[in-house]
């Protein structure tokens, strides 16, 4: 099983939290001294009568107070959308219940991968046993042909075998995502939304940064759900499978748990190769979408 990090609950990561607080006052600063620069570049048109120069600072300024606006919007936009996820969740961390969820796929889905190939090697055994039926011969294969369905198990446990990774990597992502969305991207978005010339790339890494910490893991929160209300009358019982006491050489000629091994390993296989690519669009859409939101610059009410 992967090694689980310490993730904040929930409530704590709804707020702005420890980890937010202490980028406050560079926050703070970095207004401030956005606003002294603008201040004496000001004092310095004045001066040398550069009126494109004042002309440039009153519009900076604008735009400043535009992004000290938004620093309060993101604070409070950032506790709402997190604490909307967490009740999604049955007020449990969105990226605890995706971990675990994937954590459940990958160990259901090693299960079939290892009955698959258990059942592989022992058809091959069986089926290269032989029996005398006389002393001096002939002999009696008693699973003879079976070879090819233990070739198409094998085959099977090593295609789906690789998507463990799959998993293993969003685990890691996820993890990832928890610990840096909002305690390092958001953060320095704010920082480059403040500074001039700087300010689409700040909104580019908070639409990120609010699209990976809300929407990926309520993705998964979304797939855990949906597999749970799948799964409720489905003709499977995912912990039975890949159990070492159906493994038999008889499975050749009575294959039904092979086949219920490859419907489980047929409902596992989306959620490790389609749905993380679903999510990951979702995801790119939904950064895209918050980037717009953030660029907004509230000329219309200003003026």
């Amino acid at each position: 099983m992967i090694f689980m990090v310490d993730i904040a609950t929930c409530l704590t990561t709804c707020t702005v939290a420890t980890e937010y607080n202490s980028w406050q006052p560079i926050i703070v600063v970095v207004i401030l001294a956005v606003v002294m620069l603008l201040a004496i570049l000001y004092m310095l048109g004045r001066a040398m009568a550069r009126k494109e120069w004042e002309a440039f600072v009153k519009v900076e300024m604008q735009s400043v107070l535009v992004s000290v606006i938004w620093v309060v919007i993101i604070a409070a936009l950032a506790n709402f959308t997190c604490q909307i996820s967490c009740i999604a969740s049955n007020n449990n961390n969105p990226f605890d219940v995706s971990i675990t969820y994937l954590t459940g796929v990958k160990g259901n889905l090693e299960g079939n991968i290892n009955f698959a190939l258990d059942s592989a090697k022992q058809i091959k055994i069986d089926s290269a046993s032989m029996f005398m039926i006389t002393e001096s011969g002939p002999y009696l294969r008693m699973y003879d042909g079976c070879n090819v369905v233990s070739s198409n198990q094998e085959m099977l446990g090593n295609i789906v075998s690789p998507f463990i990774g799959s998993i293993i990597a969003q685990q890691f992502l996820l993890m990832f995502v928890s610990m840096a969305a909002f305690q390092i991207l958001l953060p320095i978005g704010i920082i480059l939304r403040i500074i001039p010339f700087a300010r689409e790339a700040g909104a580019l890494l908070i639409g990120i940064a609010f699209a990976l910490y809300i929407i990926l893991p309520l993705m998964y929160v979304v797939a855990d759900m949906a597999g749970k209300e799948v799964m409720k009358g489905y003709d499977i019982e995912m912990e039975s499978i890949g159990a070492s006491t159906w493994v038999d050489g008889k499975q050749c000629l009575t294959p039904g748990p092979l086949i219920s091994n490859l419907k489980a390993i047929g409902f596992m296989l989306p959620q490790a190769v389609f749905f993380p690519v679903l999510a990951g669009i979702v995801t790119v859409a939904a950064a895209r979408v918050f980037t717009k939101v953030f660029q907004y610059d509230f000329k219309e009410i200003l003026q």
